[in-house]
């Protein structure tokens, strides 16, 4: 018989794994599979969802830590585990503070841009650098670009957005700058665009409007501090937009892309007028916005306009007039405009803080309207991942601990379907902030919801240009009872992770595809945006579930391929 005193302990310990780990073991819709996985001994405070040896598995990278050496696990498909390589991909070992993984060199095979946010602990004379990646008899490397980004002074790279500014077919890089703490007086520091080639990069931040402005009087940029960016094509003319997230109370920047003048395309701040910057009582005052981290663009009421949900750090003494985390509904295309409906996570307490760090749009039950989860992060122990389950009025419920995935202070939140059952599963990490002592664990939520829908993945992809992938594409994908609208943009918020390549979508039973639209990240012959129609009868189904590749030279083809 143990003791009394070990019986105690004993309890202790449960009860703080519970604590640390979803409130309850949930309804069954989600199990948690760390452990089959292969999962159950690593930690992680970002995950990066890539097929790095195009076997067409998914694979995975992880930053143990906010500023860490990367480890990369290969899914195995005959044990369904993940097994970490022997020797790293990158023939030095460094530390980073995010990935960004795309094919920039159109040979079919991930490259890896490597950030580092460069504040006073993680100094960094080439903070942005490109690694091409390479094949070897199915052994996946990675080899530095040296002079793949122009030399220029430390900046505290906060996030990077991918995209096409001019569908030249090329990737480009936007790359988000914070504060530079590094100063005696923390300063702003303007935000850069870089134009791509495919393995070399050129700074043309001079079309940011007004971004590069400079106070003579005070010696400061006119900037705001971004620490969040993400891209999509807002207004669905065809050229990729670009949303910002400020903090401090400064306003948040919506780039709409657009027509110079003189020809060529850039970027005009549309945020104010549009209602993304801040809501209508901060901008009565000046730095009266919000503490921003993230936006994500989707369309959750299907009714063709572009929505945008953007995430807060929010306290209980903040005063009213403070940006909250918001669903900006889409209200019209010409001029761009938003209806901003505000949430906040308000226990009733006295003293309670929310940090909404990072989102990810996902339709977890296959029902055809886009529910979303939130990493409410940083303030444990009531900071925890929250899961928006869209209703039919398109009203949102967080409903994650009834589901048994609300984990303490997650990080780095991102969906997969390791299994290919067409079902999104949901993996998250742990961070340690504010409570040295939370577990160094991962969980993999495995996706068990049985219903009657259909599920469909799609993959894009084209060997027109050097972003072979199609980085950027918007699908749109027309049933039987309504439209649905995905962006293929992988990255959300600062030091992002990565979501899973393709699209998912679900579907009723009785429901069918009628028409797949993709609004192709690059232009034709006259450089004009090319959008291409795919009728329904090219997306056949033998069962509950289907997955498809739409190469563009090729059209719809059955299964994941590679479009070369």
């Amino acid at each position: 018989m143990k003791s009394g005193k070990k019986v105690k302990e004993q309890k202790k310990k449960i009860q703080v794994k519970v604590m640390e780990g979803p409130t309850s073991l949930g309804d069954g819709s989600f199990v948690d599979k760390t452990e089959l996985y292969g999962l159950g001994d690593i930690a992680a405070t970002s995950f990066y969802v890539v097929d790095f040896d195009n076997d067409g598995f998914d694979d995975l990278v992880t930053l143990p830590h906010f500023f860490s050496t990367p480890h990369f696990y290969r899914f195995n498909s005959l044990t369904a585990k993940f097994e970490e390589l022997p020797t790293s991909p990158f023939k030095n070992i460094f530390r980073v503070s995010y990935l960004a993984f795309a094919d920039f060199n159109g040979d079919h095979i991930q490259d890896v841009l490597v950030g580092v946010f460069n504040q006073k602990t993680s100094m960094n004379k080439e903070p942005l650098k490109l690694f091409l990646g390479s094949l070897n008899q199915g052994t996946y490397q990675l080899k530095h670009k040296p002079g793949a980004f122009p030399k220029s002074s430390i900046a505290p790279n906060s996030a990077i957005a991918l995209l096409d500014y001019n569908l030249d077919g090329f990737l480009d890089v936007y790359v988000a700058h914070w504060f530079d703490v590094t100063k005696r007086r923390p300063e702003v520091v303007p935000d850069s665009l870089f134009k791509g080639s495919g393995t070399s990069f050129k700074d043309i931040s001079f079309v940011l409007k007004d971004e590069l402005l400079y106070a003579k009087g005070s010696g400061y940029y006119m900037a705001k501090p971004t620490i969040g960016v993400t891209s999509c094509d807002v207004n669905l003319d065809g050229y990729p937009d670009i949303l910002t997230s400020s903090t401090a109370g400064y306003t948040n920047k919506l780039w709409k892309n657009v027509l110079f003048p003189t020809g060529g395309r850039a970027y005009k701040n549309i945020g104010d007028t549009s209602l993304y910057a801040q809501d209508k009582e901060g901008a009565l005052a000046v730095k009266q916005g919000g503490n921003s981290l993230f936006s994500m663009c989707l369309d959750y009421n299907n009714d063709g306009l572009i929505d945008i949900v953007s995430g807060e750090l929010t306290h209980s003494y903040d005063p009213e007039y403070r940006d909250r985390s918001t669903v900006l509904t889409g209200a019209n295309f010409s001029p761009l405009k938003f209806l901003r409906d505000e949430y906040y996570m308000d226990d009733g307490t006295a003293n309670w803080n929310q940090a909404d760090k990072r989102g990810v749009s996902f339709d977890f039950d296959s029902d055809g309207l886009i529910d979303f989860s939130v990493d409410n992060s940083g303030f444990p122990p009531k900071s925890r991942l929250i899961l928006f389950k869209q209703q039919k009025d398109h009203g949102y419920m967080d409903i994650a601990k009834r589901l048994g995935v609300d984990v303490l202070n997650p990080s780095g939140t991102v969906t997969c379907d390791f299994n290919r059952d067409g079902r999104p599963d949901i993996l998250t990490g742990h961070s340690n902030i504010r409570r040295v002592g939370i577990s160094k664990r991962v969980f993999l939520f495995e996706n068990q919801i049985t219903n009657n829908f259909k599920r469909v993945r799609i993959f894009v992809g084209s060997t027109k240009n050097k972003n072979s992938k199609s980085v950027g594409a918007t699908i749109r994908l027309k049933t039987s009872k309504s439209m649905q609208t995905r962006f293929l943009n992988y990255f959300v918020g600062g030091q992002s992770s990565q979501n899973m390549d393709g699209s998912l979508w679900g579907l009723g039973s009785a429901e069918t595809v009628d028409e797949v639209i993709v609004f192709w990240p690059f232009s034709d012959k006259n450089k004009k945006p090319i959008k291409k129609s795919y009728l329904g009868n090219m997306f056949k189904f033998t069962g509950d579930y289907a997955e498809f590749t739409i190469c563009f030279e090729k059209g719809v083809l059955p299964g994941r391929q590679l479009c070369n």
